[in-house]
């Protein structure tokens, strides 16, 4: 047999797009922070899992990750995958609402996936004028 022969083909319907990994890994990571922390409430307060609004936000989290890992993504249009960090940042709400454990800060894994993913959405012309600011310091 030759090298070629040995080597496991992967069939195209497997291969995956850079822009799905991209919202899995970000996805995953949140995921995976969220059932630590729903662990440690468990051990540490659980009290704080039965509150319907803790419970909804963790359930919503986790439905949104196997969304994440179903859909398509590379089918799907770039301004569209901006849905699923925002309602990413709608569970977190919920998680957050009416609590002690005060776990708001969860938010900055969707800002910063949408900051990483339409990072060059904002940015201005790369001419010389946007380089310079129009102010000075005093």
């Amino acid at each position: 047999m030759s090298a070629t022969e040995t080597t496991a083909r992967v069939p195209p319907s497997v291969r995956t797009s850079p822009r799905s990994r991209s919202i899995w890994l970000w996805q995953l990571s949140l995921a995976a922070v969220i059932v630590i922390l729903t662990l440690a409430i468990v051990v540490l307060a659980p009290e704080q899992i039965a509150a319907p609004t803790t419970a909804a936000g963790i359930a919503l989290i986790l439905v949104f990750t196997v969304m994440a890992l179903i859909l398509p993504w590379d089918r799907i249009g770039r301004a569209t995958i901006a849905v699923l960090p925002l309602a990413d940042i709608l569970a977190i709400g919920l998680i957050a609402y009416g609590d002690d454990l005060r776990f708001g800060y969860l938010s900055v894994f969707p800002l910063a996936w949408l900051a990483s993913h339409f990072r060059s959405a904002g940015s201005s012309s790369r001419s010389g004028s946007s380089r310079r600011s129009s102010w000075r310091m005093p």
